[in-house]
């Protein structure tokens, strides 16, 4: 099935999946190297672990994100918006 009549359910698993079969795959050997990039710090990891975070990180398709504060990050004051300077128009 193609991207256009997948749900976003569908994709963030497909998503999961992949980063899954990369780690799979690029997980290190004994001597801390990738065993297909054969470098210490696989950045391919590291992606697909990034993944793995932010889906673990997301809700369910259609709950709303709750606040700030009940999520644990700091409420910051915000500058006041100033006001835009509109022109006046005389529709007569």
């Amino acid at each position: 099935m193609t991207a256009p009549h997948l749900s976003l359910a569908q994709i963030r698993n497909r998503l999961i999946l992949t980063a899954r079969a990369v780690l799979r795959d690029h997980r290190p050997d004994p001597d801390g190297h990738c065993r297909v990039c054969r470098i210490p710090d696989c950045r391919l990891s590291a992606a697909a672990r990034n993944v793995l975070d932010a889906a673990a990180a997301g809700l369910p398709p259609g709950k709303p994100a709750p606040p700030d504060h009940e999520r644990g990050l700091a409420c910051e004051a915000k500058p006041e918006a100033t006001p835009m300077r509109t022109r006046h128009v005389d529709n007569r």
